[in-house]
């Protein structure tokens, strides 16, 4: 009977000591899992901007140029990556934000570049340097790009650049832009198809004042 007694009592030690194992094991497991599953969730999402259109308008039709040396698209430095940047302009218009889930597969300028020489290819030929010829340069500054939120869900586009035109070295003509879009959703997504849609507007306006320009 003492024996039994004895080992009872012992027994009896021991569950309190495994529960409290298996609570432990039980919680690492849980917070291994928990971490895995917010892991997953977080979902990065990378833009741009789309096929480009066939052609601008008709109005760019009357550009005609034998060669046009395009540099690289110029921009301040929050330009310079990819962040798709918004503005809550109903809070303050002086900070600037950006998703953080959701980017831009390249920088704004470098996607700017690509879609302006893809546009005026079709009125000539396009060189990215000066190299050996004399044919003018048309330098593009990426001023502006980004949605802003006029109020809580209401958002639109803002894209603005400055074109400056030379010939040897000296200006021929400088000209600003600026287009704006409505975005059809209030989010990343939105906002990308609404500075695709500026983006677009503001090309066919430079080559509408580029056709003006004198470039024989």
């Amino acid at each position: 009977m003492d024996r039994i007694a004895l080992s009872s009592k012992r027994s009896g030690a021991r569950r309190p000591a495994k529960r409290a194992l298996v609570a432990a094991i039980a919680s690492v497991l849980v917070g291994s899992l928990a971490g895995c599953m917010n892991t997953a969730t977080v979902v990065q999402n990378r833009f741009d901007l789309g096929e480009p259109p066939a052609t601008l308008s008709t109005a760019s039709d009357a550009l005609r140029v034998g060669v046009l040396v395009v540099p690289d698209v110029r921009a301040p430095s929050d330009l310079e990556n990819d962040r798709i940047n918004y503005r809550l302009k109903y809070l303050s218009d002086l900070e600037s934000r950006s998703y953080t889930t959701s980017h831009w597969s390249m920088t704004p300028p470098q996607m700017l570049t690509q879609r302006l020489r893809n546009q005026l290819s079709q009125h000539g030929a396009v060189m990215s340097n000066l190299g050996s010829t004399d044919a003018p340069v048309l330098q593009v500054d990426l001023l502006k790009f980004e949605q802003v939120f006029d109020q809580i869900g209401v958002s639109h586009a803002v894209i603005r650049l400055r074109a400056t035109l030379s010939r040897g070295g000296t200006v021929t003509g400088q000209h600003d832009f600026e287009a704006q879009a409505p975005a059809a959703t209030a989010d990343a997504a939105g906002g990308a198809r609404a500075l695709r849609q500026a983006t677009d507007a503001s090309i066919g306006s430079l080559i509408q004042w580029l056709a003006a320009q004198p470039l024989k």
